[in-house]
């Protein structure tokens, strides 16, 4: 130990005169070349303070809750995650711990190791047991733009690491979006979605969720499909329409009885109408049309249209192929009840609004179309 007058400071060497620590009042180069800092200053081994509660060297500044043990590490800062000497494992970045009966949490500020991106990790070690991982993490910008992200914890058998993620954009121009994804990060503009395993069901492509409701693995056209794990078939859910209350058919002018809107292009609908009507009078006979709105050039149609009721078996039946038709009824029965079924498959190569017509052959013979009768519409396969 040297004590410098003339420079103000107190020196520290070993053996070989290494500085080992200064204490000066202003920085400067000692007799041997070693530069040293103002101030107090330990350049080889470790600085402690209270018994080792406060440890300080090359590897970071660690405090305990009393003398280091393992177990009550409460503190660290480290530039390379590693052990300290009685045990304690500490990541990278500044962290804080914190273990009730055996089990270590463990909160820092670092980064994802699969990203790379700064963040704040979340670690849980149970007695002999796996380190389990998760955390939020995120950018303000980048070649990615703006993101923000949650990952799961992942190493047991209960936990599949997912990753939940808010970003500007990605790169190659997929818009940004809300995502969970059990392989990584993807984007959709404004959805939330959910890609993985899930029991017995797998949803390819993923689950979407926004403002307009949610979609299950909805396929090119936006349509939701599911795939059931047990035969591996994709199925795909239907929308029903129902008439909200009675309405009277008194017209020889086609009415539009049942709308079903927002048929997209180049899709195949399976549509099913169960139309319960009562009549009047015993004469005239009903008529029933399918039409569209802006359906455009239609690339495929077939169905079968046909009555029956008061009974009667099915009659009046009639086919389509490849256009549109109408479906005139049979004579009517005064006070009688009658079904018009109409079931088939529709493509329109533009998409619009499939609409269900209703008319009579003399307005003095009016009929009456009950509640509840409706349309089914779900997309298909071709």
């Amino acid at each position: 130990m040297v004590f410098d007058g003339i420079r103000g400071a107190i020196f520290l060497y070993d053996n070989s005169n290494n500085l080992v620590g200064s204490w000066a009042i202003s920085a400067g180069v000692d007799d041997f070349g070693h530069p040293y800092p103002q101030g107090l200053s330990v350049n080889i081994g470790t600085f402690t303070l209270g018994g080792g509660a406060v440890t300080i060297n090359n590897q970071g500044i660690f405090i305990y809750s009393g003398t280091p043990a393992l177990n009550n590490l409460i503190v660290s800062a480290a530039s390379a995650a590693g052990t300290d000497a009685v045990g304690n494992n500490y990541p990278l970045g500044l962290a804080v711990y914190l273990t009730v009966a055996g089990n270590r949490n463990t909160i820092a500020l670092n980064q994802s190791a699969p990203s790379g991106q700064g963040g704040i990790s979340m670690y849980f070690t149970a007695p002999n047991g796996p380190t389990i991982t998760g955390g939020v993490y995120g950018s303000a910008s980048g070649s990615g733009g703006g993101i923000v992200f949650m990952q799961s914890g992942a190493g047991n058998s209960d936990s599949m690491a997912t990753t939940f993620a808010l970003s500007q954009v990605q790169s190659g121009g997929v818009p940004h979006g809300l995502v969970q994804d059990a392989a990584g990060i993807s984007q959709a503009q404004g959805w939330l979605e959910i890609d993985g395993p899930f029991g017995g069901m797998t949803v390819v492509p993923p689950i979407l969720i926004n403002n307009r409701g949610i979609l299950i693995a909805p396929n090119a056209n936006g349509l939701p499909s599911v795939k059931c794990g047990t035969d591996n078939n994709l199925y795909i859910p239907g929308v029903t329409t129902r008439v909200p209350g009675l309405i009277t058919i008194n017209t020889t002018t086609a009415t539009a009885v049942l709308t079903f809107l927002n048929l997209v292009a180049n899709q195949w609908y399976h549509y099913r109408y169960m139309i319960y009507y009562t009549c009047s009078t015993s004469a005239g006979n009903p008529n029933f049309a399918i039409g569209g709105s802006q359906l455009g050039t239609l690339g495929g149609v077939v169905g079968k249209g046909g009555y029956y009721g008061n009974g009667t078996p099915e009659t009046n039946v009639t086919l389509m192929n490849g256009a549109l038709a109408n479906f005139p009824g049979p004579v009517m029965v005064a006070a009688g009840l009658f079904v018009f079924e109409l079931e088939g498959d529709i493509m329109s190569t533009t998409g619009g609004s499939l609409v269900l017509f209703a008319s009579t052959s003399n307005v003095a013979n009016p009929y009456t179309i009950a509640v509840g009768s409706f349309v089914r519409i779900m997309p298909t396969s071709n």
